[in-house]
């Protein structure tokens, strides 16, 4: 009855592991794309033939263009949004 109790231990200590667990790290690449409405170009700039002309061409011109920086600035502002979440 000890011989089969001392080998019983002893089989059973073989089994026993004193190793801590190992940690596997895995690592995951997320693609992210910006959406299609945050990269449309920017409104065109204001044009006509044979340059401006009169005094009302160049405020034309100036309101266009400022309009077109407003666009892109909000476009810029929401792509910044976009990039925080």
């Amino acid at each position: 009855m000890l011989i089969s109790s001392s080998l019983c231990l002893l089989l059973c200590a073989g089994c026993t592991t004193t190793q801590p667990p190992k940690v596997v790290v895995k690592y995951v690449t997320v693609e992210r794309h910006i959406p299609a409405s945050l990269i449309r170009p920017p409104p065109p700039g204001w044009s006509k033939p044979g340059g401006p002309e009169i005094t009302a061409d160049f405020i034309e011109r100036g309101d266009v263009n400022e309009t077109a920086l407003r666009v892109c600035t909000a476009q810029i502002r929401k792509i910044a949004e976009w990039d925080r979440q």
